[in-house]
């Protein structure tokens, strides 16, 4: 009997007697490779389905993807016009334009917000332990070092146990000599930080003497209109042409010499409407502002939408002055008629300086 050469099967030769055995294994031997292709091939089709499936899987994702990735693309690409727009929007206010706003919060705004005092620049908000009061807590410190009578200087220490709006300060007393036709007197104002000995301000204003000999507190006015953290201060004024008779000194006991006010503000809010023809695929605003101490933070409601800051970053803005830029962004449908809300945090101990804001539409 010969067999053949890869599976051995019988192969029968005519001198061969039809063995049974022989038979019966060649048959279990065919049986078991055809069962054997017939797995091979099932399990074959099944890996080819399952790669087709995943392939088409990983195409879909892949073209989702990249659908989406053209999507924000665009959309961003909208962002940076939009952001573009609204500060080109800022600097042409002759120009006014639909969907988009800036405000200001500087004293030429006339903006009020509850909670904040505005300054000449910006508003001021600060977080004290307590709301400071001039009589409560500023008076008992107060200590006069130079008179001017007769002389050209008025100074006197004081202490800030919280951060304060100074206002103004108001000198008080008569003066002689003076000359009607002369009655404007320029006097200059510093006031010193003296735990550091650092100079804060520095300013130069006038007095109206009005006429001559009369005894008139309302003359010795000095607009200050700054903010000043708890600390140790010394203030110095000086006549910068004594060409009259002073005498006049600083009063603590006078409850007009020093209008200083305190705050004890947790959270100031803005509220402004934007106005477009039509509805919008997304939208951005901007905040500036500075903070010191424990400080405060953003955030915005748009049309019911919390927002927090997508970026913030140190800029100086159109008044010149170095500020921190908190750009919110939101994406989908806007209705032609917006509403935003600036919440501006301000924690406790800290200060909230509030320059601009603004918001526009794409």
């Amino acid at each position: 009997m010969d067999y053949t050469k890869n599976h051995h099967l019988p192969q029968w030769v005519k001198s061969d007697r039809i063995m049974m055995d022989d038979f019966n294994q060649m048959c279990r031997d065919i049986e078991a490779g055809l069962n054997k292709t017939q797995s091979s091939a099932s399990s074959g089709v099944t890996t080819v389905q399952n790669n087709l499936n995943a392939a088409e899987e990983r195409l879909s994702a892949q073209i989702v993807q990249a659908a989406q990735t053209v999507q924000n693309a665009a959309l961003d690409g909208l962002r940076r016009a939009a952001y573009n727009h609204l500060y080109l929007a800022d600097v042409q206010p002759g120009r006014p334009q639909a969907g988009l706003f800036f405000q200001g919060f500087d004293k030429s705004s006339s903006v009020s917000l509850p909670g904040a005092l505005p300054c000449e620049d910006y508003l001021w908000t600060c977080n004290g332990a307590a709301a400071l009061s001039f009589s409560a807590h500023v008076r008992p410190t107060v200590k006069v070092l130079k008179d001017m009578y007769g002389s050209d200087t008025c100074e006197a220490t004081y202490s800030l146990p919280y951060s304060a709006m100074l206002r103004s300060l108001r000198l008080h007393g008569g003066y002689s000599g003076n000359s009607s036709a002369n009655r404007i007197k320029p006097y200059t104002l510093w006031i010193y930080n003296t735990d550091n000995d650092q100079l804060l301000l520095e300013t130069r204003g006038t007095f109206d003497l009005g006429s001559a000999g009369m005894n008139i507190s309302n003359a010795f006015f000095i607009p200050v209109n700054r903010p000043f953290h708890n600390g140790n201060y010394r203030f110095r004024i000086k006549m910068d042409k004594l060409d009259f008779t002073p005498s006049v000194t600083f009063r603590p006991s006078e409850s007009n010499c020093m209008d200083i006010q305190g705050l004890k503000t947790a959270n100031v809010s803005a509220t402004r409407t934007i106005t477009s023809n039509e509805a919008s695929a997304g939208g951005l605003a901007v905040v500036h502002y500075t903070t010191w101490g424990a400080g405060g933070s953003p955030s915005m409601v748009w049309d019911g939408v919390n927002l927090q800051p997508a970026a913030t970053r140190q800029i100086t803005n159109n008044q010149g002055f170095a500020v921190t830029e908190a750009e919110f962004r939101r994406y989908g449908s806007i209705p032609a008629r917006s509403s935003l809300t600036l919440n501006m945090a301000c924690a406790p101990g800290g200060e909230v300086c509030l320059y601009r804001w603004g918001g526009i539409l794409f």
